[in-house]
């Protein structure tokens, strides 16, 4: 098993290497919103104690968690 149907989910590959001891490796996420109940929601397939972002995915989450919080009513 790779990454879940839904394309979420542990990738099983280490690309960079360890960062830590206990890292299991890339995780695939999805952002949504939840319009039902006015919340942003992370998925991440699995359970996660940390992440180990780059700049770049630092950028791309924290884009992914603004646009999806634009689409919520204040």
């Amino acid at each position: 098993m790779s990454v879940h149907d839904d394309g979420i989910g542990p990738t099983h590959q280490v690309p960079s290497g360890k960062l830590y001891k206990g890292d299991q490796g890339g995780l695939q996420y999805a952002v949504g919103a939840d319009l039902a109940k006015n919340r942003v929601v992370v998925q991440f397939g699995t359970p996660v104690a940390w992440l180990g972002l780059t700049k770049e995915q630092t950028i791309r989450l924290a884009q992914g968690l603004l646009e999806k919080a634009g689409e919520l009513t204040d």
